[in-house]
């Protein structure tokens, strides 16, 4: 892939996401995604990695007493929301530096547009867009933008959303 970028295209099925994440890496393509990517490759070499998968690997640990404990004393352990739950705390710790609550808002809004964009891929149809997922990406957009006004007023702490600001155009610095 990285050799021979040019003979993979991402299918129509991306762009289902694109009004959640916009023309980022995942829904564009052609020169402006090769710039894209360059720009952020930095944030993605070996020795940054190597810290996410520390923060993967610390948080699934946290999680194993509480697993322990169900297995012990023979409770049922509903897996999908487990990792459900696991998934949205890297999420939290990897991306913004940020502890996510259950019932959390935010949670709630990309539960929502987690569904209606899998249901548009899945779909034979183009599905009109709700007030339901225009609220919940607006409130997507409202806490990215939070994020992104705290971590450029503070001593910003090493996460994903750290390194990306960082990021510069070869081009235009």
């Amino acid at each position: 892939l990285q050799d021979n970028a040019k003979n993979y295209r991402q299918g129509e099925i991306f762009q289902e996401t694109a009004p959640v994440v916009g023309r980022g890496l995942t829904t564009n393509s052609g020169p402006s995604w090769l710039k894209q990517r360059r720009m952020v490759q930095f944030a993605f070499q070996h020795k940054h990695v190597a810290t996410l998968g520390e923060g993967i690997a610390s948080a699934t640990e946290a999680y194993l007493p509480r697993w322990n404990e169900n297995i012990k004393s023979g409770t049922t352990i509903n897996i999908d929301a487990e990792i459900l739950r696991l998934n949205h705390l890297i999420l939290g710790k990897l991306l913004f530096s940020f502890d996510f609550k259950e019932n959390d808002p935010f949670l709630d809004a990309l539960a929502i547009v987690r569904k209606v964009a899998i249901d548009r891929v899945r779909s034979l149809i183009k599905l009109p867009s709700s007030k339901k997922f225009d609220h919940a990406v607006q409130m997507l957009d409202a806490f990215a933008y939070q994020q992104i006004a705290e971590h450029r007023r503070e001593n910003p702490p090493v996460d994903i959303l750290s390194m990306l600001m960082q990021a510069k155009d070869e081009e235009s610095g």
